[in-house]
């Protein structure tokens, strides 16, 4: 999941967690694990080491919610990179992949969903590198609260 929608709730609610990044693979520190029901996005599950030694999870920053939490405070697109691997690049989210599907969110409410195909970039020896460009596709679902996706699109937070 090349998204980071529990970022949005610490700035909006103005929390510094202090996660500990003991792996240059994770250096914000957590692992979130997301569901989509019924076109509504929740937080499952959330792993990870706060800076004084304790552990961090859902009842940590949502207390009374152990299980999970509707993410009414989500506005923005998750992708989920599907596919083999056109395009390596070693930092942040910049690998290419076949395919991605882009997930739209209003308060935390699917809205739109699309699969992007992607093309490997272009490039001539000696040349700045070029990409022939994404190709955006809707999905046939008139009702994206119950919209088909081409994998579960249960996924954790980590890339």
């Amino acid at each position: 999941m090349y998204s980071e929608p529990l970022d949005d709730y610490f700035q909006l609610a103005g929390i510094e967690p202090g996660f500990q990044c003991n792996c240059t693979a994770l250096w914000r520190g957590y692992v979130g694990e997301w569901e989509i029901t019924q076109g509504r996005l929740y937080l499952l599950k959330l792993t990870g080491t706060l800076e004084d030694g304790s552990p961090a999870s859902l009842e940590t920053f949502f207390p009374g919610f152990p299980e999970r939490v509707f993410a009414h405070w989500y506005c923005g697109q998750i992708r989920l990179p599907q596919g083999r691997q056109l395009e390596y690049v070693h930092m942040g989210w910049a690998s290419t992949y076949e395919q991605d599907l882009l997930l739209d969110f209003e308060k935390g409410q699917l809205t739109q969903t699309r699969v992007r195909h992607n093309s490997a970039p272009i490039n001539a020896p000696g040349d700045a590198p070029t990409d022939a460009g994404p190709q955006d596709e809707p999905t046939d679902s008139a009702d994206p609260g119950s919209a088909s996706f081409p994998r579960e699109p249960k996924a954790t937070d980590a890339p």
